[in-house]
């Protein structure tokens, strides 16, 4: 990736003279222009080509070549660097809890992904990135640039203009008097590329070096990666003349591609890069066993499901190979309520979205919770009690919970509820659990009230 750079850009102590440039550009039918058409060909083939010296040939190769290599680092100088004015390590995300977590927000020089369902809030949050990525630094922005590149005709430019003005309403609201000027001073600082097709995001990706100094980007997002690249290679699946098999190795292979492409314009220019991604239901095989109790009798048992039927999860798209170019992921998605939760707490907001830390170098695999407001993301902070009834496997602890808390009256009218609502089976697993914490002579009574309900 790093041979696509220009010449023309080379560091004065490495420059070409003008008419070296020259002659390199004239070459016949491919001028040379970037590192990678130079390194390309044979010093034979350029002294013959742009009649220059072997000696000038060999020296414009040793600068290219020196140029393009990586260098080691330091810790301390990644550290120096890392403090420089311009250089911020971190784009916050307005949510001080996922921030920490992250240490500061979303990585520069890295490529995070958010991966979530249809209406999980993947744009919104990239709404807001773009927004705070144009603020200065004093307001923990990026003071930059944002390139926007939208694959699905998704980004909506009112959308971003209301969470503006409410999330700072003294920069962009009707209380400042500069409000109009403040408000194209950062629209103008959101670029918006529109793209069709994989070979276009390619094409464009390879050549952004120019626009990225030009306009001082900082954040570039891609909304949707995932969408774009799998429903181009899904279409060509469905033909039955291709071969499936190498559809898919060409889609790694791009995938690969646009990766490291990504990577390096992120840590060539200290940049935040963000990608969205959608899930797949994946229908996972389910395995049998075969018992035998006796010479004529086999009993078959399902291992993975009692009812024989296949076993559906959910996953990020475009495989493992893309899984591992990430540097983070974040999951969004929305919370579902335990039909017991709504009972004891009518009043929490039925818009709460939680994002989880699935893979980061620095983050613990850990959930955080917000809101998506007029104004764009806002932290939700959960009562711990409220926070493990949200887990998977909170159930068991919601009754016991409740059995303590709640006595024997309501626990009654928990039960009618939850028999009427959830069926016989849950009200009964219930009836256990609650028989442990408030002993044998309780337990004889839901058991005589469960056996009145069923009747």
């Amino acid at each position: 990736m790093t041979s696509i750079r220009k010449l023309c850009r080379l560091p004065p102590n490495l420059a070409l003279e003008p008419e070296q440039l020259s002659s390199l550009t004239s070459f016949p039918h491919n001028p040379i222009r970037t590192t990678r058409d130079l390194l390309v060909r044979s010093e034979l083939e350029l002294i013959q080509c742009c009649n220059l010296e072997p000696k000038v040939v060999e020296s414009i190769m040793k600068k290219c070549a020196k140029w393009i290599a990586p260098k080691n680092k330091t810790v301390l100088e990644l550290l120096k660097a890392s403090k420089e004015k311009g250089k911020e390590a971190f784009l916050s995300t307005s949510l001080p809890s996922l921030d920490q977590a992250l240490g500061g927000g979303i990585h520069c020089s890295s490529l995070t992904e958010l991966v979530g369902p249809a209406n999980s809030g993947k744009t919104q949050f990239c709404l807001t990135l773009s927004i705070l990525a144009t603020m200065p630094t004093s307001m923990n922005g990026l003071d930059g640039g944002v390139c926007y590149i939208d694959t699905q005709g998704a980004f909506s430019g009112e959308r971003l203009v209301e969470i503006a003005q409410n999330r700072f309403p003294q920069i962009f609201g009707n209380e400042n008097i500069q409000w109009e000027i403040n408000l194209k001073k950062m629209t103008d600082s959101i670029h918006v590329i529109r793209i069709k097709s994989s070979s276009e995001l390619k094409n464009r990706l390879e050549n952004l070096q120019e626009f990225i100094i030009e306009n001082n980007i900082r954040l570039l997002i891609i909304d949707s990666f995932g969408a774009l690249i799998r429903t181009e290679f899904l279409t060509q699946n469905m033909n039955l003349f291709n071969d499936h098999t190498k559809t898919l190795v060409a889609r790694s292979h791009l995938v690969v591609k646009l990766a490291t492409i990504l990577k390096f314009l992120s840590e060539s220019f200290n940049m935040a890069t963000v990608v969205t991604n959608h899930i797949i239901t994946v229908y996972q095989q389910t395995k049998t066993v075969y018992e035998s109790s006796g010479i004529n009798d086999v009993n078959v048992i399902n291992v993975n499901n009692r009812w024989n039927e296949p076993e559906t999860f959910v996953k990020a798209a475009l495989g493992n190979t893309w899984s591992h170019s990430v540097n983070t992921r974040l999951w969004i998605d929305l919370c579902k309520y335990h039909p017991v939760i709504l009972r004891v707490n009518p009043s929490i907001p039925k818009n709460i979205r939680k994002i989880i830390i699935k893979k980061s170098p620095i983050g613990p695999n850990k959930a955080f919770y917000f809101m998506m407001e007029v104004e764009g993301m806002v932290e939700y902070k959960l009562s711990k009690d409220l926070s493990k009834d949200l887990n998977k496997d909170s159930n068991k602890d919601l009754g016991e919970d409740l059995s303590k808390d709640l006595g024997e009256g309501l626990s009654k009218d928990l039960g009618e509820d939850l028999s009427k609502d959830l069926g016989e089976d849950l009200s009964k697993d219930l009836g256990e659990d609650l028989s442990k914490d408030l002993g044998k002579q309780r337990a004889e009574e839901i058991y005589v009230y469960q056996i009145a309900m069923e009747t």
